[in-house]
């Protein structure tokens, strides 16, 4: 706090900063203290600052903020807690000296505010900086705190009145000059770094993009302000086998689309959830419920609400059969369907929605079950153990699992049960934020001018269309039929665009376009009324171009088939150890999404339950504890490779992966009398080829050549 006051006293208005505070480190305390000295500071006899708004993305984080910025000494002429967009305005015209508020209620204000505010000086405080404040929802408040208008006159032509007020939107939508930003995050992205970073040169020639302050998450676990919550990490696997429910079935499916619906088909089976929660609640009263004094709670994260309907109903189902004395609390938004009914969190609680944070702070309630809700934002010290059976990477995967992090007297320790990712998976999202991150270097703004390119080549408009479209948006007309009449003739030209794979193309340029434009027209020092109109003319488009044909091709296939057998095995615990790496993150990606869309490949039921039983692994069922002895054999003979070591050693990645790839081929062949089902399985199940092939590597590599950790 004390170097962003020097900072901000030395430099200029309209000055950014990123603050990298790892997640449970006392980042609410950072962000009050700085509020309250910022309204101190003073430039000669005036202060440097009209108002401090301190802006979150989320409710719970904004009441977390006001809580603590109010036990700081509340004084109804000092802070003010803005619920609505109303008292938003209201507040930022009166001149309250601290206003928290969230991102989203700008948008509500702009019409109130109008230009009152361009003369006014504001700090502006973002917690969890993420990419609403880098685009849209950033360019709102932009625009609410310059205040910028379109300066006109009557003899305008009605084009030049129009052009001034699209140049006066942009100007505005900048990053505000009258306002210095100060973003507190734990998990920086690419658009982060680029909008908040201090600016530096790489050693090639590039600008890179660094915070201004770390504390990382590395520095947090060693002196001891959050746990470490991949110390104690237990993987569980999950195999399945189907069978056919109608013999002689010879309709035929879609391959990729159907292993995907057999997949969610399995993951959601009253059975799987049944395996799972029998594991979850035993785990919990023998391992968890006794830490912290008898305190400790647990959380459930679920990957659909009606996963965590279902495991609601299980896990209470379980606790009531043991006369458990402690009871699951779900949370979910909205209403969803429940065995033929319309449920909520609140009915199916008992209690009202507000309520389940301080609920889950009280006996019997040590369960909480999540769809979405509670995975970010959520600050529970007595939150001890995570039960994850959902897919996570990441970002994600980090602001998850670190829900656990917190301190409290009693909690010495945290545990991570994962039934649906793996250990170098989530190695790998927190390697990226374990100590600095950087951003290797900026956004491209030239790609926009490429993007243009790509999608001006299926001629969907002309440049009058894009003058007239600009005119009818931002003129004074009020009648929204000549605007949707333009568009409709480009969906059209979209529309005769006779060839699937171009038509991807084309949409995937656009949203390309759209996303890049939103991001650098906030942080670039140039305008173009081009890229403005264009981006215009895309995201009013957009939402009008047919959806591209992704006929289900498996209708009935569940139907055709039966759940089997289902098998859960846990892997030895994990204590995963993180690199002291600084991480350095590629740009933002300017890349179109779509493309080439797949011709489908059709399978019999046979045939698809065939391939997915190999996937998910019948020898399995037979004798798992052979197969992992096979598995250790083979990293055994691979290790005492002279050549292979030599290879690892003084090659590149990819070559050296080829190597050991090579290896593997050869030396599973050398074992064919002595396992011939273990041969068979790793010559003919790819997927379980390349798992194998992916660990043997890495296994060598770490032991062969220290140098690669990390990478």
């Amino acid at each position: 706090v004390r170097a962003l006051l020097r900072a901000t006293r030395e430099g200029e208005m309209g000055q950014r900063f990123l603050i990298q505070h790892s997640a449970g480190s006392g980042k609410t305390n950072s962000i009050t203290w700085l509020a309250y000295q910022l309204v101190a500071l003073t430039r000669g006899t005036q202060p440097l600052f009209d108002n401090v708004i301190i802006v979150t993305d989320r409710v719970n984080l904004d009441k977390q903020l006001k809580n603590n910025v109010f036990a700081f000494g509340h004084s109804d002429s000092v802070a003010e807690w803005s619920d609505h967009s109303a008292t938003l305005a209201q507040s930022l015209k009166s001149g309250k000296k601290i206003i928290l508020t969230t991102v989203h209620k700008f948008g509500f204000i702009l019409d109130t505010v109008g230009t009152q505010l361009s003369n006014h000086r504001f700090a502006v405080i973002i917690d969890e900086a993420h990419s609403s404040q880098s685009g849209k929802m950033g360019a709102q408040v932009n625009v609410a705190l310059t205040g910028n208008a379109a300066a006109t006159t009557d003899d305008m032509s009605e084009e030049d009145r129009i052009n001034a007020a699209i140049l006066a939107h942009m100007q505005g939508r900048r990053m505000a000059p009258n306002a210095n930003f100060y973003a507190f995050t734990a998990t920086p992205k690419a658009k982060t770094l680029e909008t908040f970073g201090t600016a530096f040169a790489q050693d090639n020639g590039e600008v890179g993009h660094r915070p201004f302050h770390v504390y990382s998450m590395r520095q947090a676990i060693e002196e001891g302000f959050i746990l470490d919550v991949l110390r104690n990490y237990t993987p569980y696997e999950s195999f399945y086998h189907l069978r056919n429910a109608v013999e002689n079935d010879d309709k035929t499916y879609d391959r990729s689309q159907a292993l995907k619906k057999l997949h969610r088909f399995v993951q959601q089976h009253p059975k799987t959830i049944a395996e799972k929660a029998a594991v979850m609640v035993e785990h919990f009263h023998q391992t968890v419920a006794q830490k912290l004094g008898g305190r400790a709670r647990a959380m459930i994260c679920t990957s659909s609400v009606s996963s965590a309907i279902d495991y609601f109903h299980e896990v209470n189902k379980l606790l009531t059969a043991r006369n458990s004395p402690y009871k699951a609390v779900v949370a979910f938004s909205g209403e969803h369907e429940d065995d033929g009914k319309s449920v909520t969190e609140e009915g199916l609680n008992g209690f009202p929605s507000n309520d389940i944070e301080k609920m889950m702070k009280e006996d019997p309630y040590r369960l909480l079950i999540v769809a979405e809700k509670f995975q970010t934002g959520y600050d529970e010290p007595l939150l001890h153990t995570m039960y994850v059976d959902k897919p996570l990477s990441g970002l994600q995967a980090v602001q998850t699992l670190s829900r656990l992090n917190r301190t409290c007297p009693g909690k010495f320790d945290t545990m991570v049960l994962d039934f649906a990712n793996d250990a170098d998976t989530i190695e790998k999202s927190f390697q990226t934020y374990f100590k600095t991150t950087l951003l290797a270097k900026e956004t491209d703004p030239n790609r926009l001018n490429d993007l243009l390119s790509d999608i001006e080549e299926f001629h969907l408009y002309n440049d009058d269309e894009v003058d007239k479209l600009a005119l009818l948006y931002w003129g004074e007309h009020t009648d929204r039929a000549p605007i949707d009449g333009l568009l409709d003739t480009m969906r059209q030209r979209f529309v005769n665009i006779n060839d699937e794979d171009r038509q991807a193309q084309c949409k995937g340029a656009m949203k390309a376009f759209v996303r890049t434009y939103e991001f650098l027209s906030t942080i670039l020092p140039m305008s173009s009324l081009e890229w403005e109109k264009k981006g215009l003319l895309c995201h009013l488009l957009l939402p009008k171009l047919p959806m591209l044909k992704q006929e289900d091709l498996t209708r009935g296939l569940l139907a055709a088939v039966d759940f089997d057998q289902y098998r859960l095995v846990k892997r030895e615990e994990r204590n995963i150890q993180l690199q002291n790496n600084t991480t350095e993150l590629p740009p933002v990606p300017t890349t179109p999404t779509g493309g080439t869309i797949k011709e489908p490949e059709m399978l019999t039921v046979s045939e698809l339950t065939k391939e997915f039983n190999t996937l998910f692994d019948e020898q399995h069922f037979s004798n798992p504890e052979r197969t992992r002895q096979r598995i250790e054999e083979m990293k055994q003979r691979l290790a005492a490779d002279d050549i292979l070591r030599f290879t690892l050693l003084n090659n590149d990645e990819q070559t050296a992966r080829n190597k050991c790839n090579e290896k593997a081929d050869s030396t599973s062949q050398d074992m064919l009398e002595e396992d011939g089902a273990f041969v068979k399985a790793y010559t003919q199940n790819e997927r379980f080829r390349s798992l194998l092939h992916t660990l043997l590597f890495k296994e060598l590599q770490h032991r062969f050549n220290p140098t690669m950790r990390g990478k």
